[in-house]
C-alpha cells in the first residue's frame, strides 16, 4: 500500500508554546521519520511550497523563509528545510481539497499529512505526528485495515515490526485461517511485543510464568500463557542471516478471544520463543487458531 504523506502550511505551524530548542528537537525527530521511511518505496512525500515559507515556526512570529534567511536554528534544521524543497514533490492542493484528499483510501494507497502538533481544524484521524513512532502508528493501522493476503502482510511486517522475526511457515499456513477476521488485533498484538516486551521483560528479571499476565493486563491483551513444557507441536526452526539455523520452542503465546468486530470464541494465538538475554528479536513461530 502506497501511503501519499503531504507537507502542507499548518505542518510545521508554532503551537504557541514551545521554545526554540522544543521546535528543533522536534524537527529533528520529523527527519529521523523522513530518512526511516525514504528507505521504502511505497511512501511519497508532497509539499505544498506555495505558503509553507511563510509558516510561523517559533514565537515572535518567525517565519520559515526567516529562520532559513537569518539562521536562526541549529543548522540540521536548516538542511532539512532546504531538502524537503529538493525531495519532496510539489502540491498546489488548497485546503479543502487536500483535505478532501486525506478521506481517500483503498486497499493500494492511504493518505496522510504531518504536522509537528495536532491541528484542530485538520481531521484529527489523517494526522501524522511526525515521528517514527507516529509514522509506525499510521502505517501500522492501515496494515490492520486492509492486510491483504498473507504474504502481503507479512512483507509489511518487516517494516514495521522491526524487533520480530516471524517464521515464513505462516505464509501458506497458520496466518492465512485468521488473517481476515483478526487482523486488527494481530496488529495490535505485534505492536506490544515490538515496542515494550523486550524491556520489559528484562525488568521483569527474565521471569516469563508472572511476567506475561502483566504485559497482557498493561497492553490490552485478552491473555497470555507459556506453557512449560516443550511439546513437538511447537518446535520451529529459523533461518539466521549468518547462514546458520536455531531450534526454538515457541511456547509462550497470547491469545485473542475475539475477533475485530467483537465476536465472541473466536480463537487466535501468537505463539513465540522465549527471549534470552542476547536476544535483540522477539521470534514468533505461529500466529494460528489454538495449536
Amino acid at each position: 500500500m502506497i501511503a501519499h504523506l503531504y507537507i502542507s502550511d499548518q505542518s510545521f505551524l508554532y503551537n504557541g508554546s514551545d521554545s526554540t530548542i522544543e521546535v528543533e528537537k522536534k524537527l529533528l525527530e520529523f527527519k529521523k521519520m523522513v530518512d526511516e521511511f525514504s528507505e521504502y518505496d511505497d511512501n511519497e512525500i508532497y509539499l505544498n511550497n506555495e505558503q509553507f515559507a511563510d509558516t510561523v515556526i517559533l514565537s515572535g512570529g518567525v517565519t520559515i523563509i526567516s529562520v532559513l534567511t537569518q539562521r536562526i536554528m541549529d543548522r540540521d534544521c536548516l538542511i532539512l528545510f532546504q531538502s524537503l524543497f529538493k525531495r519532496c514533490r510539489e502540491c498546489h492542493l488548497p485546503k479543502k481539497d487536500l483535505i478532501e484528499r486525506l478521506d481517500s483510501e483503498n486497499e493500494t494507497q492511504c493518505n496522510g499529512i504531518l504536522v509537528l502538533n495536532y491541528q484542530e481544524d485538520l481531521p484529527k484521524n489523517r494526522q501524522v505526528i511526525s515521528t517514527i513512532t507516529g509514522w509506525l502508528e499510521f502505517r501500522r493501522f492501515y496494515l490492520g485495515k486492509y492486510p491483504g493476503n498473507a504474504e502481503f502482510f507479512l512483507s509489511e511486517s518487516r517494516k514495521y515490526f522491526k524487533n520480530l522475526c516471524i517464521h515464513e511457515q505462516n505464509k501458506d499456513r497458520y496466518l492465512k485461517d485468521i488473517l481476515y477476521t483478526h487482523s486488527q488485533r494481530i496488529v495490535k498484538y505485534l505492536s506490544a511485543l515490538n515496542d515494550y516486551f523486550l524491556a520489559e521483560y528484562k525488568i521483569s528479571q527474565w521471569d516469563m510464568v508472572h511476567f506475561l499476565p502483566e504485559f497482557s493486563e498493561r497492553h490490552g491483551i485478552d491473555d497470555a500463557s507459556f506453557e512449560g513444557k516443550k511439546y513437538k507441536k511447537f518446535k520451529c526452526t529459523f533461518s539466521l542471516q549468518e547462514g546458520t539455523c536455531f531450534e526454538a520452542y515457541c511456547e509462550p503465546h497470547l491469545k485473542m478471544y475475539k475477533d475485530d468486530v467483537g465476536n465472541q470464541n473466536q480463537q487466535g494465538r501468537i505463539y513465540f520463543h522465549a527471549p534470552q538475554k542476547s536476544d535483540v528479536k522477539i521470534y514468533i513461530g505461529f500466529i494460528c487458531k489454538h495449536l
